[in-house]
């Protein structure tokens, strides 16, 4: 195997364990949020904006079905 394709590799593996602990984290975020943090106390724990929080929140509510 050259270095490009170990570096290549390398990075396929690196942006799995990201995906993986970005999964983690935002669980994270919604058990907080269910539990009854507040917003802004997660806003400057985790230093995501008022927005993002409020997207990883609606991931918690089920999707409408179109009927």
């Amino acid at each position: 195997m050259d270095p490009l394709d170990e570096a290549l590799a390398a990075h396929a593996r690196a942006q799995q364990v990201l995906q993986t602990t970005r999964e983690a984290l935002h669980a994270a975020i919604r058990d907080a949020l269910r539990n009854g943090d507040r917003q802004i106390d997660l806003v400057h724990k985790t230093g995501y904006t008022r927005e993002h929080i409020r997207r990883i929140a609606r991931e918690l509510r089920p999707v409408a079905r179109s009927r």
